[in-house]
């Protein structure tokens, strides 16, 4: 019983040991070195893109026919007295995902 037990170690130590091993040697170029043999894969390195929303509110003061008698007549001291434009941020949002780096391509040659 123990000689079946230690061939049955044995086969399953070297399946394992066996299936670890690599047979096959794999090299890494650059995309544009001109290797079209034997090409299994061709991969690009990860970018980071940043998008940036921003939200803004825009505000457009006209002063009213009669702006210059509201002080005297109505005493009112906000009236505005000039056409203005202001902007303001409301929001800022920023998102990031990832994409293929156009620069960073490159292909595996296996080595046989």
């Amino acid at each position: 019983m123990k000689k079946i037990t230690y061939i049955i170690s044995g086969i399953i130590l070297l399946i394992t040991i066996l299936g670890c091993s690599t047979t096959t040697n794999f090299t890494s170029y650059p995309a544009d070195a001109g290797i079209s043999e034997n090409i299994k894969h061709t991969y690009a390195l990860p970018e980071t893109v940043l998008k940036v929303n921003v939200e803004v509110a825009r505000t457009e003061t006209i002063p009213g026919p009669y702006h210059a008698y509201a002080e005297d007549l109505l005493g009112i001291n906000s009236v505005p007295h000039e056409r203005k434009v202001s902007w303001r941020i409301s929001a800022i949002h920023l998102e990031t995902y990832q994409k293929a780096d156009g620069d960073r391509f490159y292909v595996i040659q296996s080595k046989k």
